[in-house]
């Protein structure tokens, strides 16, 4: 390379140079040079327009790329918010979302600023919407399919729930069984169901009804209808509903047999007392018995004559139950048809018809032993007529119901009555033995009787008890009765016989009247029996006691039980209100600590006169109140001495030894005649510090 001559500061000599400096040009080589240079300057711009071209192709297809991006974020909000939609509303909202797609595709191409960065952003979205477009339809087809899917399952449950509501109703009925089972078959198309499969969830739909008609039958109590449906309809029913409503019907039907078995036992037994009250079934009235009655009224209970002959009608109907020929084919009511010629067909249907008219007319036997002979056609257009409807039929029904009710107890219902239980039990006995029962249908029945029992007897004792108070209050409205003859007889016949006993009594004193001296050993008895036992106090019968108080006690006792049975709670701080003045008068009165006898005879003299002044209309009780009943119940009260001289003590220290002779007898006598049993010494005394101190 060049070298330069460095010359230093202090060389003053000549530089000696070079040969290359003094060199000349060469002009050949400088032409070359310069041709050379322009080609790499061309060179050169031919470089900078590629590198130039290769800038420009990455900006758009980084450009296109952030366009493809800003699609597929929006696409995704779209597709996220179209998901959430279901069912229908996916589907209607399908070609909305489908529209908001295109535009945000044209708003990322339109954002583009060249053709290239256009066609390339063009070529990377067009992927993107094909793929998400595919997503919203199929999206929207699943859920229409579920949509569907969803309609024709509620499609089965609502056709079959108005088919059980109309079972009843043959024609209704079998219209929703039919709308039911065609969306099954519908159901089973969109699924790919096999045939199999159709016939399999068309049996399990047609099951449910069946399934539903008896739940609903036993919803309303209705166990006879709920078995002969079930019997009636158990052929299309699968194995597990079957057993369910079995299972359920299992107790019912336990009970109503034990109902069913006590009714024909006691059967011949007599009626000792009730009042004829209307023409009906009795309540435990079982069908199973209504169905005896029918047969035997039909026809003798006679399927066929000695001859083997059908029983047959003028009219032609046929059988033990006579049953019309149209009717066995094509009975209507829900009932199902007879399959087949055969005598218990014929009878089955007989009786379903019978439980179907029950059904119809709420469980009226009347009605429906009506509807069986004339037709429910005739019955109810009487019913429609009011009043008396059976008076509107024709005397042959009129004649056939009349005896049909009489043969299972009805047309004289008795009330309440007296039963012999030991009676009752044997007649169970004997009949268990002539039917071979087993032991737990002998015990069923016997608890059923118990049960009847106790029901009588306590709807008896209710009846007695409040013609009791009747009595009383007649007897006090008309305190100068003689004779319980002239008692109402809507009163005098429903009292026990101790009762009638006494109002005979009362009459009889009453008829010959005696001078009743006041504040008797009956009057004190009675008061006595207000304060010690006011529940029983209300509940007493005081018409009894006329003539043996004196009409003004009678009246003033009256008055007060009918008080006492209206009154509200009483002050409901009496209890802390006495305790707390017998506190401050330990505390302050300047009595001291009272004695256990002492505090009990000071609470009982305040309680009595607190609730006295409750009593006269007192709306409560102050501190006041309760310090002045205090000093009350601790004031000096006059007395005598054991050897007939004066003194005086604390009314909480009178004892009965104080309580002159006269007045202690009269108190011992009257608490003896109310609890069965002589005071003791404490409940003399309390009953005279309560009501004869002074």
């Amino acid at each position: 390379m060049p070298r330069v001559q460095v010359y230093q500061a202090d060389q003053v000599a000549p530089a000696e140079t070079t040969g290359a400096r003094l060199r000349a040009a060469d002009m050949a080589a400088g032409g070359l040079a310069i041709a050379q240079g322009v080609a790499n300057l061309g060179r050169a711009g031919a470089e900078f327009a590629q590198a130039q071209a290769d800038i420009d192709l990455r900006f758009d297809d980084t450009e296109s790329r952030k366009a493809a991006q800003r699609y597929q974020t929006g696409a995704a909000k779209i597709l996220s918010d179209f998901q959430l939609e279901t069912g229908s509303n996916a589907y209607s909202k399908r070609a909305a979302t489908e529209e908001a797609l295109k535009k945000l595709r044209e708003e990322a191409l339109g954002a583009t600023t060249n053709d290239r960065m256009r066609r390339m952003a063009n070529d990377r979205i067009e992927g993107l919407f094909g793929a998400d477009s595919v997503k919203i339809g199929e999206h929207a087809t699943r859920q229409l399919r579920t949509e569907q899917e969803g309609t024709l399952k509620s499609q089965v449950v609502l056709s079959g729930e108005d088919a059980a509501a109309n079972w009843d109703r043959p024609d209704l009925m079998g219209a929703h069984m039919d709308t039911m089972k065609a969306a099954v078959d519908e159901l089973g198309a969109l699924n790919g169901w096999s045939q199999d499969q159709v016939r399999l969830e068309k049996s399990k739909a047609v099951s449910a009804v069946h399934k539903d008609v008896v739940n609903r039958m036993l919803a309303d109590d209705d166990i006879d209808a709920a078995q002969i449906y079930l019997e009636a309809n158990a052929d299309e029913m699968n194995a597990n509903d079957e057993l369910a409503l079995r299972s359920a019907m299992k107790e019912p039907l336990l009970t109503r047999q034990a109902q069913g078995d006590f009714d024909r036992a006691i059967g011949t037994m007599p009626v000792a007392e009730g009042a004829s009250t209307k023409e009906a079934a009795p309540a435990g009235t079982t069908f199973d018995a209504m169905v005896a009655v029918t047969a035997q009224s039909e026809s003798g209970n006679r399927e066929r004559d000695s001859k083997g002959r059908l029983i047959t009608s003028a009219a032609g109907a046929q059988g033990k139950m006579q049953v019309m020929p149209g009717t066995n084919t094509d009975p209507g009511f829900g009932v199902r048809p007879a399959k087949d010629g055969s005598d218990a067909e014929r009878t089955r249907v007989g009786r379903d018809y019978l439980a179907a008219m029950l059904k119809r007319y709420g469980g009226d036997p009347a009605k429906a032993w009506a509807a069986y002979n004339a037709g429910p056609g005739a019955v109810d257009d009487a019913i429609a007529g009011g009043g008396d409807w059976l008076s509107r039929l024709p005397g042959e029904t009129q004649a056939y119901v009349k005896k049909n009710v009489a043969a299972i107890g009805g047309g004289a219902q008795q009330s309440a009555r007296t039963w012999d239980k030991a009676a009752v039990y044997s007649q169970i006995d004997a009949l268990a033995d002539k039917e071979g029962w087993s032991p737990e249908r002998r015990e069923r029945s016997k608890l059923w009787a118990d049960k009847e029992i106790a029901r009588d007897e306590q709807l008896k004792a209710r009846d007695e008890n409040q013609a009791e108070r009747e009595a009383s209050e007649w007897v006090i409205a008309n305190p100068n009765f003689t004779d319980i003859s002239q008692m109402p007889a809507r009163i005098r016949d429903r009292l026990s016989p101790e009762a009638q006993l006494r109002y005979i009594d009362a009459g009889k004193r009453n008829a010959k009247p005696k001078d009743i001296p006041a504040n008797g050993a009956d009057a004190l008895a009675l008061n006595l029996l207000s304060i010690y036992d006011p529940e029983s106090f209300k509940a007493m019968p005081l018409g009894q006691y006329a003539g043996k108080v004196t009409k003004s006690e009678l009246e003033g006792l009256a008055t007060k039980q009918a008080k006492m049975r209206t009154e509200a709670p009483k002050d409901k701080h009496l209890r802390s209100g006495i305790t707390g003045a017998i506190e401050w008068g330990q505390k302050y009165g300047g009595f001291g600590k009272f004695s256990d006898e002492q505090r009990v005879a000071i609470y009982g003299v305040m309680e009595s006169e607190a609730k006295q002044l409750l009593e006269n209309g007192a709306k409560g009780l102050t501190e006041d109140d309760y310090l002045k009943l205090f000093k009350r119940a601790t004031r000096d009260v006059p007395t005598t001495t054991w050897y007939g001289g004066s003194s005086s003590r604390p009314l909480y220290d009178m004892g009965a030894s104080n309580i002159p002779d006269a007045t202690r007898k009269k108190i011992e006598s009257a608490y003896k005649r109310t609890f069965g049993r002589d005071p003791t010494d404490e409940e003399v005394a309390d009953y005279w510090r309560r009501y004869y101190a002074k």
